[in-house]
């Protein structure tokens, strides 16, 4: 019973990954093949797209680094310290 319970929930969490990276792929996407005189609409899309990032489970599974230290070069990433 355990390991059915285990085995959907990994299959969950995969799949969840899957979508939001999907998710993230897509986003790039469109922002790349915006027309420069869209620039608003980029704007929106690139403000998505870091909201997206910065609340990547997916992202923040990847290394075996502290929340803190993921949140310290998150913040270094996008503000440029």
């Amino acid at each position: 019973m355990a390991q059915t319970s285990l085995h959907s929930s990994l299959t969950t969490h995969t799949q969840s990954s899957l979508n939001e990276e999907k998710h993230l792929q897509v986003l790039v996407l469109e922002i790349v093949t915006l027309k420069k005189q869209s620039v608003s609409q980029k704007n929106r899309k690139l403000d998505q797209l870091i909201r997206c990032i910065s609340r990547s489970a997916y992202l923040r599974g990847k290394g075996n680094y502290s929340s803190n230290i993921y949140d310290d070069a998150l913040n270094r990433t996008f503000y440029g310290l």
